[in-house]
């Protein structure tokens, strides 16, 4: 499911000027006694896909806003700043308090970039996490503390853009692989039973249905392999992935599809279309492994059949 990203823009980012030249400050001024201007605001990413929200940063994540010193003395050339900063609590907040003069000052806010293990999926305790960076594009500031205008600056929540990173970076990549292959089926059909009210049937899942499989190969040594396979079920309901695999080493599996199939019910002569999920992890040994086969889980129910 796909998250909507929301940019909550600043409340009062926009600040009035009166007008179209700044005013120069006439010296040196003491920093520590000049107002302030506070700025605050919430940092979030999409750091779990398993849900259907966004999280907060991870807590420490520094931000920090930087004015030149000649924001603040006309005379200062030497190109030094002032800067102020900051991290996030637990919740992602973050809050800056600004010097800043009647004239207004230009000022450049900047946070952290860090790299998380997003996860992707999740099942019982286990999980399927990839290393992720995530980074922020540089707020500015034209202006700040013009004429009082504010004194409080909410930008709301921000949102930290992902960037794509090689997951096997500095590991190693296994040069062989076993075969782990097996049958999908569904509950398709409800009929008479012989020797009980009812029998529940299962059927094999279409040919040409699609499954996402997350790889984490792992070495004797500790190293990790990532990789990531769409395979696609073949006739009967096989399928057959090729697993990177070192000797001594393990392999653990992550499947995920998702289709919509008919399911008959011959007792009340009905029909419909359900939602049928595959969501299943398995832990493969180099020299100790089975084959295995999956049945897809009837999930939420799409349209009832004429």
């Amino acid at each position: 499911m796909k998250k909507q990203l929301i940019f909550a823009t600043a409340a009062v980012m926009a600040l009035a000027f009166t007008s179209c030249k700044k005013y120069e400050v006439s010296g040196p001024l003491e920093i520590s006694e000049l107002e302030t201007v506070k700025i605050e605001g919430n940092l979030m990413a999409e750091l779990d896909e398993s849900n259907s929200v966004l999280e907060a940063v991870p807590n420490g994540t520094k931000v920090m806003i930087t004015i030149p010193m000649s924001e603040y003395n006309p005379s200062n050339t030497s190109g030094s700043n002032h800067v102020v900063s900051t991290t996030t609590k637990a919740n992602g907040k973050f809050s800056l308090n600004v010097p800043v003069t009647n004239s207004g000052i230009d000022a450049t806010l900047s946070f952290a970039s860090f790299v998380y293990d997003k996860k992707y999926s999740e099942l019982g305790s286990a999980s399927y996490t990839e290393k992720t960076e995530y980074t922020l594009a540089n707020k500015f500031f034209s202006g700040l503390g013009t004429n009082a205008g504010s004194n409080s600056i909410n930008l709301g929540s921000v949102v930290y853009n992902e960037n794509s990173i090689d997951p096997n970076s500095g590991t190693f990549e296994p040069t062989t692989s076993v075969t782990y292959e097996g049958t999908l089926t569904y509950l398709a059909e409800r009929r008479v039973g012989v020797n009980q009210p009812d029998t529940l049937i299962n059927l094999p899942i279409p040919s040409g249905t699609e499954v996402f499989v997350r790889i984490l190969a792992e070495d004797y040594y500790g190293q990790t392999y990532r990789e990531e396979q769409t395979i696609t079920v073949g006739s009967g309901g096989s399928y057959s992935i090729e697993v990177p695999c070192v000797e001594n080493g393990t392999s653990e599996l992550f499947f995920d599809s998702q289709t919509i199939l008919k399911y008959e019910d011959y007792i009340t002569d009905e029909r419909f279309e359900y939602n049928y999920t595959l969501l299943n992890i398995e832990d493969l040994y180099f020299t100790d492994y089975a084959n295995k086969d999956f049945t897809y889980s009837q999930g939420a129910l799409i349209q009832q059949l004429p």
